[in-house]
């Protein structure tokens, strides 16, 4: 942002050297009030953020704690929901049912 501030201060010297005072003017006027506009301005840094391994660790540790919870959960859907009838077809294509 400083750099742009500190251009156009160049153009408004070059503009006031040909004689166009009205426009190096505002140009003036522009580059004091970003300028003023920057003092109460922090730049912010953008970091990568380091949460994954924490995350991933979090995870593997609620697993391991309720491992036994989801896995029979998992027995009991996969008991429900599992078809049989593509089993069954399979069989038909391969032509192993008689």
């Amino acid at each position: 942002m400083l750099h742009i501030i500190a251009r156009l201060d160049e153009i408004a010297d070059k503009l006031d050297e040909k004689g166009q005072e009205v426009l190096a003017d505002s140009l003036d006027r522009i580059a004091s009030f970003l300028l003023e506009s920057l003092k109460g301005y922090k730049p912010r840094i953008k970091r990568q953020k380091k949460i994954r391994g924490v995350e991933k660790v979090k995870r593997r540790q609620r697993y391991k704690r309720l491992k036994h919870k989801i896995k029979r959960k998992q027995k009991k859907y996969r008991k429900l929901r599992r078809t049989q009838l593509k089993r069954r077809q399979r069989m038909i294509h391969h032509k192993r049912v008689g």
